[in-house]
């Protein structure tokens, strides 16, 4: 029984998310999280204008702000946004080095076809950078 009323306390089962293993979970929140994201933006065209904001200001060597036009557009869904911070993070233009960071935006863009980002996703285990080496 609960202090404030008569009801008995019953546990609920488990919902379908905790019920999966750990790394389906990732995976899920992963999804939330993007979807979330790119409602967050009024329009698919208005992420892509974020993505060349990006471009424009790498070309420029302003990678920091490079980098936030990237992951508004990356947060979105943009597969070469995605790619584009995998980069800067392999590479720690813009931001700190971080090829496990790279690894995870590399992996998303690749997903989505970016061949460039399935090269690089391939030379992270190739190399053992940002996941275990495995070839």
């Amino acid at each position: 029984m609960n202090e404030k009323n008569d009801f008995a306390l019953v546990p609920r089962p488990p919902s379908a998310v905790e019920k999966v293993e750990p790394g389906a979970k990732r995976i899920l929140s992963g999804m939330v999280a993007d979807t979330l994201a790119l409602s967050s933006a009024r329009t698919k065209a208005e992420a892509e204008l974020w993505y060349e904001n990006g471009v424009s200001c790498y070309v420029a060597q302003n990678y920091p702000e490079a980098v936030k036009w990237y992951k508004k557009a990356a947060d979105c869904g943009i597969a070469g946004a995605q790619f584009s911070l995998g980069v800067c993070y392999d590479f720690g233009d813009g931001v700190m080095q971080d090829h496990a960071e790279a690894v995870k935006w590399y992996r998303k863009a690749a997903d989505q076809g970016i061949a460039g980002a399935q090269n690089n996703l391939g030379n992270c285990y190739s190399n053992g950078k940002g996941v275990a080496q495995d070839e």
